[in-house]
Formats: C-alpha cells, structure tokens, sequence
C-alpha cells in the first residue's frame, strides 16, 4: 500500500513538473520577433502627421495577441524616445482628437477613419498548393494594427488615462521576455 502511495505521488509530481516546463515552453515560442517586418514577421510603421505614426506589428501563429501587443507598445515607446516625446497615446482611428490644440473635425472630414478602429485581431493566412489549387487549410496570424500619437505636455491630453509612459512601454516588453533591438 505505501509503495501505492509513493508511486502515485511520484506519477503527480512528474505530471506537475511537464505541465510548468510545457506552459514555460509555450510562454518562450510565443515572443514575437522584434524587428522590422521583412516578409513573415515583426513590426512596420507609415508617419501619418507630425509625431503621430500608424504601426502594424505582425507575429507568427506560434504569437500571442498579449505578446504582439507588449511588442507593438515597446516600439511605440520607441518611436516616441527618438521624438523626444515621453508618452504616447493609441488612437481609436486616425483622426481622433486627444489634445485640446487638436482640430475639430466634421464627420465629412473624418470620413471612413471611424470604419477602420484599432484592434489586435487575427490575420487569416491561405498557403498556396505548389502543384495546384490552393489548400484547404487556412491559417489564422496574429497582428496588432493601431494608429499613436507622441506627447509631452499631458496638461493637454483631454483623457489623461490613455497616456502610456514611452520608456515604461519598452521596461513592461522586456520584462514580458521580448528581446527589444537597438536598445
């Protein structure tokens, strides 16, 4: 009977050991690769005013949302250090308007903006057959797409809890296990 037990408790420890270095394993697989986007994975952004920029991180299936979103927020916090900028702020479209000295925009001038709102979402992916049609298969890539602005003066942010702290964007990356480049 004792030796019952002590198999039995030696069977659970090794399942509790494989389960922690199977949820650590898939923790690792599931950092994205910090570069610019050459083709499969990493991040592209496009200037679309002064300060302000829309970025685009792509990750792998192997990424999390929750990584790709960290990812998008380091190079965020990035793009606004070289702007000497301390914070930043993600928009919900492109025009929207955060700071008092912004523009008032009608509806016309806003136009689609509001259609196309800032979210990670999954990127469906269809690989083509090289000797025929395309797969049946589809593969589901994860991506965080959002415009940002870069700040100084919070006095002049009109929602002071939107405001990400662009060298705390780059520390929270890094803590989460994502190898940052050029820092």
């Amino acid at each position: 009977m004792k030796s019952i037990k002590k198999s039995l408790l030696v069977s659970y420890c090794t399942l509790f050991y494989l389960t922690v270095g199977a949820v650590n394993l898939a923790h690792a697989q599931s950092m994205p690769a910090y570069k610019p986007y050459a083709g499969a994975d990493g991040y592209q952004e496009i200037a679309i005013g002064a300060n302000a920029w829309y970025l685009a991180f792509h990750g792998l299936r192997s990424n999390s949302i929750p990584s790709l979103e960290k990812a998008w927020s380091a190079r965020a916090g990035q793009l606004c250090l070289a702007a000497a900028k301390s914070t930043f702020v993600e928009l919900r479209y492109v025009a929207e308007r955060i700071l008092t000295s912004d523009p008032i925009l009608s509806e016309n001038e806003i136009g689609s903006a509001k259609l196309h709102p800032a979210a990670a979402v999954y990127i469906p992916i269809f690989i083509p057959n090289t000797s025929g049609p395309i797969t049946d298969g589809m593969f589901s890539s994860p991506s965080k797409m959002a415009p940002f602005k870069c700040i100084d003066d919070l006095e002049e942010l009109m929602d002071k809890t939107r405001a990400i702290s662009s060298s705390q964007a780059v520390e929270n990356a890094k803590k989460y296990g994502i190898s940052i480049r050029g820092e």
